[in-house]
């Protein structure tokens, strides 16, 4: 369940998960730094930031990119083919 949490408006609660990702330095647009090791870092970091915050992420649910791109890595880790696996 968690701490309880401060009650915030929704212009604050997207500010607040805006800000976090900037101090990550996850929203980086430049190519070089999409896909890259240093993007998944951020990201575990903005996931596990979250979670200890316990604000939800409303703007990382959003980024199905790298959600989708971090599912297919782990089903590639454990031997599986995502073709065999994914059904779209």
């Amino acid at each position: 369940q968690g701490l309880p949490q401060k009650r915030v408006s929704l212009q604050q609660w997207v500010a607040n998960d805006l800000q976090l990702l900037k101090k990550l330095g996850f929203l980086n647009t430049t190519r070089e730094y999409h896909g890259s090791t240093q993007e998944d870092e951020a990201w575990y970091e903005y996931q596990s930031k979250s979670v200890a915050r316990g604000t939800g992420s409303p703007l990382g649910r959003s980024l199905y990119e790298i959600q989708l791109r971090q599912w297919l890595q782990a089903v590639l880790a454990i031997g599986k083919r995502p073709s065999d696996v994914v059904l779209l």
